[in-house]
């Protein structure tokens, strides 16, 4: 991923790189698919999914997605990966629809992508989010990487150190954009910012980002 510039977290551990991700131009969008289906995963196409796929996996590598989206799904397969979502008892691995059957190897998922809060995973409750982490951390093979699109910025804190504490290693900081950035902002300019009127909702800036927070099952470790 391409890296702007790190962030430090109040434990003073080394700092992350951070990249943004853009969304296609506004004259290639579209809400939805021939089929009905989004056509974008957290405001992001389809060339995008495929950058993150590419960029967190192997050839071959089983990739897991808790919301078994289609667009992320047609992105894994479309790059001779293996994906699978997870049944609801004791978190097996099966593949989305398809009827194929995916069988996790023993070395485990190359990648893992869960959307949070989600049931039995509430981001904001480090005891749950810890045991959550400690089920996808087990399933991961050594360099598998857990991608966690965070849905409230209150959040990062618990999830960061729900991860570590399941001994995974926090590795990328990602900002997908949902919307297209104007040509001209007036409030970042100069000589316009200070009397440019504050776009507010309800007192406060609108949210036009997912974040996504990488965390990488480091090579050599073993579960206890």
């Amino acid at each position: 991923m391409p890296q702007t510039h790190s962030t430090t977290t109040s434990t003073s551990l080394p700092p992350v790189p951070v990249a943004v991700l853009l969304p296609p131009p506004r004259r290639t969008r579209r809400a939805t698919t021939d089929a009905g289906e989004p056509a974008n995963w957290h405001g992001l196409d389809a060339r995008t999914a495929g950058l993150i796929v590419t960029t967190y996996t192997r050839p071959r590598d089983v990739v897991i997605d808790l919301d078994a989206h289609p667009v992320m799904a047609r992105a894994v397969r479309a790059l001779h990966r293996h994906p699978a979502t997870l049944t609801t008892h004791r978190h097996r691995p099966r593949p989305p629809a398809s009827g194929r059957r995916i069988v996790v190897r023993r070395s485990g998922a190359g990648l893992i992508i869960a959307s949070l809060p989600r049931a039995g995973a509430d981001s904001g409750d480090l005891h749950a989010m810890t045991a959550a982490m400690h089920t996808w951390r087990s399933m991961l093979r050594p360099g598998g990487f857990l991608l966690a699109a965070i849905g409230s910025i209150s959040h990062h804190t618990t999830v960061i150190t729900a991860a570590r504490v399941a001994g995974l290693l926090y590795h990328q900081h990602l900002l997908a954009v949902r919307v297209p950035l104007p040509e001209y902002e007036p409030r970042a300019m100069a000589d316009t910012a200070a009397t440019t009127r504050p776009r507010l909702v309800e007192g406060q800036h609108a949210r036009v980002h997912t974040d996504l927070l990488a965390f990488a099952a480091m090579a050599g470790d073993v579960d206890a």
